[in-house]
């Protein structure tokens, strides 16, 4: 039996003057995985977050962290890594500063703090920048700095929220690099919120998607494909071949193809035979696997959503 790092039970919350915003929230995430948190804004993300890291009790339900209640066991919050939207940073005094005083409130030494600071730069690369003052630090620079703080005490639950914004392409992609190494090496848990979709479909085993505060969705990555409620078929036409109206289900794409969506099983039974019986040249036919983009609008623009 695998353990748990979070437990979710019937979680309800409500706001003053705003109402319910969670309702019947109930999930688990076992120890080393990592899960994307996705929804559109109001869905609830940031609140549910807010509960799981204990910074305040669920108006109705239970969460715990390791089996402990982070709310009301602050020890438990020691378990627990965050790296925020906002840096958070005293802006006037160096990455280094910064980083000896967040230490310094977890219990560790400069020493262990300088020690793991420099382990973690061999991965992300030079920490030159970490002498400066944080106010004269580029964007990517403050992100590397928060992955460095938030991973300083070796949590065994990492809350990552839009960890890669301010990062440029090649930034991104050592932030996957160093994060993925690093992650499997402490054998982390992982929180993921992102608006990058492809990144929580590259760097996510699972995804959890809300709407108006309830689950739509909760399924491994992988086998996301089977939650989509059409495939899409590319049919790939010869220049100038006769092509049937469009119907809902198949549509033109351009002048020399044609696109479809619905179960390959009635496309091959039904709406191919129909194309050549209709004199229609086809020279290729091309499947394409839904995004999880594709799957997540899809999900977010449907009234109930899917939950398997």
């Amino acid at each position: 039996m695998h353990e748990m790092a979070v437990v979710c039970r019937n979680l309800g919350f409500s706001y003053p003057k705003v109402g319910k915003v969670l309702e019947g929230i109930s999930f688990e995430i076992p120890l080393g995985q990592r899960v994307g948190l996705l929804g559109p804004n109001g869905a609830g993300k940031t609140t549910l977050v807010r509960l799981m890291v204990g910074l305040m009790p669920p108006a109705e339900g239970t969460v715990r962290i390791f089996g402990q209640d982070t709310f009301r066991q602050s020890q438990a919050r020691r378990l627990i890594g965050v790296m925020h939207q906002s840096p958070g940073f005293e802006e006037f005094l160096s990455g280094w500063d910064n980083l000896f005083i967040y230490g310094r409130f977890l219990g560790l030494t400069a020493r262990v703090v300088r020690r793991r600071v420099e382990e973690m730069g061999e991965r992300f690369g030079s920490t030159a920048y970490l002498k400066q003052e944080v106010i004269s630090l580029s964007g990517g620079q403050r992100r590397r700095l928060q992955l460095i703080r938030a991973l300083l005490h070796r949590p065994r639950l990492l809350f990552l929220d839009e960890p890669t914004v301010a990062l440029d392409v090649d930034g991104r992609q050592q932030f996957y690099h160093a994060f993925g190494e690093m992650v499997s090496e402490l054998g982390t848990t992982v929180v993921w919120t992102s608006h990058y979709l492809e990144e929580i479909e590259r760097n996510c085993q699972r995804v959890i998607i809300l709407k108006e505060g309830k689950v739509v969705l909760d399924q491994s990555t992988q086998s996301l494909v089977g939650v989509s409620s059409a495939e899409k078929i590319i049919v790939t036409l010869a220049p100038g071949s006769i092509t049937p109206p469009s119907t809902p289900e198949l549509e033109r794409a351009d002048a020399d193809r044609l696109v479809y969506k619905g179960s390959a099983e009635l496309f091959y039974r039904e709406v191919l035979p129909r194309l050549t019986a209709a004199g229609t040249a086809i020279v290729s036919v091309h499947h394409t696997k839904p995004s999880l983009e594709e799957i997540y609008l899809q999900l977010v623009r449907t009234k109930e959503g899917v939950n398997r």
